[in-house]
């Protein structure tokens, strides 16, 4: 525990705001944009020492970015 550091700070946030994602996603109501989530500049500071799974919140974020390349059926 006393390895995480600063991430332990921000862990509980970070939670909420995936579900949220993911309740948003699941409800369709999600809504791509060119812009950082929220949490990417506390991600960005982060050593991924502290924080083993950096490299799936820069995919996750990249994504919201550039949304999805896929076909929807209307």
């Amino acid at each position: 525990m006393d390895s995480m550091g600063g991430a332990l700070d921000f862990l509980d946030e970070l939670e909420a705001q995936m579900k949220s994602m993911r309740q948003k996603m699941e409800q369709g109501t999600y809504r791509f944009d060119d812009r950082d989530l929220p949490f990417m500049e506390t991600v960005e500071r982060s050593d991924e020492r502290v924080l083993p799974f950096k490299q799936l919140l820069n995919i996750i974020n990249a994504t919201h970015r550039q949304g999805l390349n896929v076909d929807v059926d209307d």
